[in-house]
């Protein structure tokens, strides 16, 4: 059994009065957010940071105060151990919607609420969307 530990976000941008959150499409097919492992040393919003710039070449992410959840699951790595991952997700705003997609994923879209809804795989991952959107909500930003 290996134990994994990641950091990531859920990215939106808000132009317009409209909110839109940004979607990875990972090359197992499945969509989901950015997020990627914890180093050594690294917090958790470091490696957040670290990771979504390397997979989205989106710098200088500003991370909203108040958001952490936690997504955990099991899944089988090649050579058919057993993984217990667990993922901390944080919302994060930019201020464009510009991305340099990294080797490490096939698509990416920028989607209003019910679209990501939609498109996300996991319904663990639409749980987390869910609570995200109505902290942003609750926070004051318009849909």
């Amino acid at each position: 059994m290996v134990d994994e530990r990641s950091a990531g976000a859920i990215i939106y941008c808000q132009q317009d009065n409209k909110i839109e959150y940004l979607l990875l499409q990972y090359p197992q097919g499945h969509w989901d957010f950015a997020r990627g492992h914890i180093e050594p040393g690294e917090t958790e919003h470091d490696a957040a940071s670290r990771e979504i710039s390397e997979e989205t070449g989106i710098p200088g992410l500003e991370f909203v105060p108040g958001f952490r959840e936690l997504n955990n699951w099991t899944y089988r790595l090649p050579g058919g151990k057993i993984s217990n991952k667990q993922a901390v997700y944080f919302i994060a705003t930019c201020k464009n919607k510009s991305i340099i997609i990294s080797e490490e994923h096939r698509k990416f879209e920028w989607l209003n609420y019910t679209q990501t809804l939609e498109r996300i795989t996991f319904s663990n991952t639409k749980e987390i969307l869910a609570k995200a959107h109505n902290f942003i909500i609750s926070s004051g930003e318009k849909v």
